[in-house]
């Protein structure tokens, strides 16, 4: 739980970065964009604000595909170990 939650705050924090620095400073970032509150932009404003999204969220599914592959590559390569000492649960009968 707690990996996942740091990298939720680690990926959060790179799109943000790139968000901010995608819009150049054209807007001001609110703490929440509400669906009214983007109902009364312009057309091109609401388009600008779509591809910085875009452009923001982007590189991050691709960081994360790369760790997810990263991660089954390990997996794959772990060694069985045998449990020792185990014993079968009983069979009814």
């Amino acid at each position: 739980q707690i990996g996942g939650s740091l990298a939720v705050a680690v990926f959060g924090a790179m799109m943000t970065a790139r968000l901010a620095s995608g819009m150049g400073g054209s807007i001001s970032m609110a703490s929440e964009m509400a669906p009214q509150a983007l109902a009364r932009l312009d057309a091109a404003t609401r388009a600008m604000i779509a591809d910085s999204v875009v452009a923001a969220i982007a590189p991050i599914y691709w960081a994360v595909s790369g760790l997810a592959l990263l991660g089954l590559l390990f997996a794959w390569r772990l060694a069985e170990i045998p449990l020792a000492h185990r014993t079968p649960p009983p069979t009814e009968g």
